[in-house]
């Protein structure tokens, strides 16, 4: 019996001493796993087993992307590159690893062989906010892109008619949307961003639009009233055109800004624009420097040698040209003209017959030259028969031709005939052979020979001349 006793103590002491044993070396093992983990335990595909949490961090630091790069390419093609030291890009951690680290009681390390430890913890990467938005600011898509507002489409007059110039889109950029995008794109850990037109502009439409249909209509009515293109061709080879660029004053524009045309602002207006062009054309009464033969420049008016323009004439035509839009070159219609180029010997050409009435005497000029001279006998000196001086132009020559006076009650005071007549200021005033004239020259004309205004030649001076004129050739008196 004492020896059962005996076996039954000695086995409760072995057991105590297994237990205690296990005890010492459970609880041994447990002091390793104070601050290291568990077996079994693996982190982001790292076996842990025995690792601190510094450890492990440094681990995922070490294998964390530090060469980060964020390209970004806008709309235009443009590209541009945040790198990881432009915002000091690194790893921080999330306390992710340290809450896994708390969850492993020391304990209870030998859950460690029961249960798969295998966990994913995020790589938290951060970046410095104030350096992202210095290196945002820099970008030059940011701060160099123009900005172009909307502007309405609008009606303009090019070439020959009225045309729509297109509406223009406003562009503005979109600067916040812009930085969000990036900022959003770098939280995302993401390498690329690729920025659309809509993500990069703010984009506004005009007001009025090429195809606004009052705008067209505006247009097709203005071009109905100022389609002609008249080209004038006025003295020294100048031109002056008249096209809707001018006519679209001529209309009248109501308060809503479309225009009408008032027929009688219309005439009044062609009226208006003849009379300047008369203006800038006329040169009948005006005075003009002549280089007399051998005295130098003399002064003379333009009689009937000159332009005037006939005004009611050219109203007539351009009112018509006008309503059929004609377009044209036109020369105006002219009571009298000048043979010349201005720019030629002051208008007077290289072709003309000069009379001196005090040194009574004529020359003819023929390119230039005297081709033919001749004395004279002008008007006798009072108030009805002196010659008229000026610039005047051939009106006609007749062979034979029979000249008749009148006085002022209209009574036939002379006919006489002659073999040529060459009149120069209306059919009364002309050259011609005076047979009857005892000689010509010197100062006959003042001792009692003198004509009724005309210039008296001989006969075979005025059929020389008779056959070298022609009509519109400038004749110039002076004295």
């Amino acid at each position: 019996m004492k020896k059962k006793h005996l076996a039954l103590l000695i086995i409760l002491l072995i057991l105590a001493l297994l237990i205690a044993g296990a005890a010492y070396y459970y609880i041994r093992e447990s002091k390793k796993y104070e601050d290291r983990f568990f077996h079994g335990t693996v982190i982001n595909g790292l076996d842990a087993e025995g690792m601190t949490v510094e450890e492990v961090e440094a681990w995922i630091e070490a294998g964390a992307d530090k060469d980060y790069t964020l390209q970004i390419s806008f709309p235009d093609g443009a590209l541009e590159t945040i790198t990881a030291d432009d915002i000091a890009y690194a790893y921080e951690s999330d306390g992710s690893v340290q809450m896994i680290k708390n969850a492993q009681h020391p304990l209870e390390w030998i859950r460690g062989y029961m249960y798969d430890g295998s966990m994913t913890v995020p790589v938290n990467m951060t970046y410095n906010t104030d350096l992202l938005d210095q290196k945002i600011a820099s970008l030059p898509e940011l701060t160099t892109i123009e900005i172009q507002e909307p502007a309405d489409a609008y009606m303009e007059f090019q070439d020959s008619s009225f045309v729509i110039v297109p509406d223009i889109v406003g562009i503005k950029l979109n600067r916040d949307n812009i930085v969000q995008k990036i900022k959003d794109a770098v939280s995302e850990h993401n390498t690329e961003l690729q920025l659309t037109e809509s993500d990069t502009y703010i984009i506004t439409s005009a007001a009025v639009k090429a195809e606004d249909p009052k705008l067209n209509e505006q247009v097709n009515t203005l071009n109905s009233f100022v389609g002609a293109s008249i080209t004038y061709d006025l003295p020294g080879s100048e031109t002056q055109v008249l096209d809707g660029s001018v006519l679209i004053d001529w209309l009248t524009k109501d308060a809503d800004g479309s225009y009408t045309k008032d027929p009688a602002v219309w005439d009044e207006k062609i009226r208006a624009y003849v009379a300047d062009l008369a203006g800038r054309i006329d040169t009948i009464g005006t005075v003009k420097n002549f280089p007399a033969t051998g005295i130098g420049d003399v002064q003379v008016t333009c009689m009937t040698y000159g332009y005037e323009v006939d005004q009611e004439s050219e109203i007539a035509w351009l009112t018509e040209a006008l309503q059929e839009n004609a377009v044209t070159e036109r020369t105006p219609a002219y009571f009298s003209w000048e043979t010349s180029d201005p720019d030629v010997n002051n208008g007077f050409g290289n072709t003309y017959i000069e009379i001196d009435c005090s040194r009574q005497h004529l020359w003819a000029y023929e390119n230039g030259v005297v081709a033919f001279e001749t004395d004279i006998i002008s008007g006798a000196m009072d108030a009805d028969r002196a010659t008229p001086s000026g610039a005047f132009m051939f009106v006609t020559k007749e062979s034979p031709s029979v000249l008749v006076g009148k006085d002022d009650n209209g009574k036939v005071i002379y006919r006489t005939q002659v073999s040529y007549f060459m009149p120069f200021n209306s059919m009364a005033i002309g050259i011609h052979d005076a047979t009857w004239q005892p000689a010509f020259g010197g100062s006959m004309y003042l001792q009692g020979y003198g004509s009724h205004g005309c210039i008296n030649v001989s006969y075979s001076a005025a059929e020389t001349l008779y056959n070298m004129i022609t009509f519109d050739e400038p004749v110039v008196v002076y004295y």
